[in-house]
């Protein structure tokens, strides 16, 4: 997320986390995660359309970020926290 100026101040605008975008970060936290994993601990059975939406937006956000980008849909991809994000934490 871009920064934008207020009062002559650089800040980023806040961004509302949902609970399953809260705990797919959380399950991050100590090592990347494979999507099955962050299946469920987000409660989700499948991939649904929220579960995808979810991790679209932590990816554009950067707070999340691929381990093989040069490959999105590799079988062998996991996402991890971006260090802007452990800076956070």
């Amino acid at each position: 997320m871009q920064p934008i100026l207020v009062a002559g101040y650089k800040t980023t605008p806040q961004v509302e986390l949902t609970e399953t975008e809260r705990s797919i970060l959380a399950a991050c936290l100590e090592n990347p995660q494979d999507s099955k994993v962050l299946l469920e601990v987000a409660g989700y059975s499948t991939r649904t359309g929220n579960f995808k939406r979810s991790i679209a937006k932590l990816l554009q956000l950067g707070l999340l970020e691929l381990t093989i980008p040069d490959k999105p849909t590799s079988r062998l991809q996991k996402y991890r926290l971006t260090e802007k994000e452990h800076l956070n934490r």
